[in-house]
């Protein structure tokens, strides 16, 4: 499935522990349905934790604003 990635200013997005890449510009990650532990990284403005949970029947995204 494909995840929406949005992230403002930026961050490094982690699925699980393991990064997938720096928002902007990653816009999509692939994941299978399920359960993840999402943590979006702001060297200056500190991490945002979540679970998402991914579902083959409706769309998922990543989204945050630091502040």
């Amino acid at each position: 499935m494909a995840v929406r990635v949005a992230v403002r200013p930026w961050g490094e997005v982690l699925i699980n522990g393991r990064s997938r890449g720096v928002s902007p510009p990653l816009r999509e990650i692939s994941l299978a349905p399920g359960r993840y532990q999402v943590t979006v990284r702001n060297a200056s403005a500190g991490d945002h934790s979540m679970t998402l949970t991914v579902a083959p029947d409706r769309p998922a995204v990543i989204s945050h604003e630091f502040k």
